[in-house]
């Protein structure tokens, strides 16, 4: 039975295709597990906070999968200052690259950048569009 005190994970990311996965982890083992298989996180983790980083092998302690991107960064000083930013549709992530006024297409099931493109502005967020053909 379910306690209060227990340590428990939930996927969260949405149902379907994708290149990404979102894991939630609360408890108190939260953080001994969540050092254990994802690499790499702060010494002093906040609650309610996304980390990105990669999953690791806990038995080899290899990255299973990691796809450079982007040159490394730091987090902005105010929030809403531009900062990388992704959106994944099917096997495909859309990444921003601020510092170079860039956005870029990685195929997730190659690891290929597929496509860029420079802006003439600096990107801050990203977000999908849908649309169909109205005849």
């Amino acid at each position: 039975m379910f306690q209060t005190t227990d340590t428990i994970s939930a996927i969260a990311t949405p149902p379907g295709e994708g290149g990404i996965g979102i894991v939630r982890v609360s408890g108190k083992q939260a953080l001994p597990i969540a050092r254990r298989l994802f690499t790499p996180l702060p010494q002093r983790l906040q609650s309610h906070r996304t980390y990105v980083g990669s999953v690791i092998d806990p038995s080899t302690g290899e990255l299973t999968d990691a796809y450079d991107v982007i040159a490394p960064w730091e987090g902005p000083v105010e929030w809403q200052d531009p900062h990388p930013a992704i959106q994944v549709s099917g096997d495909v992530a859309y990444v921003t690259e601020p510092a170079a006024n860039s956005v870029h297409a990685v195929d997730l099931t190659t690891g290929e950048a597929v496509a860029s493109t420079e802006l003439d502005v600096t990107p801050n967020e990203i977000a999908p569009a849908a649309g169909r053909k109205i005849i």
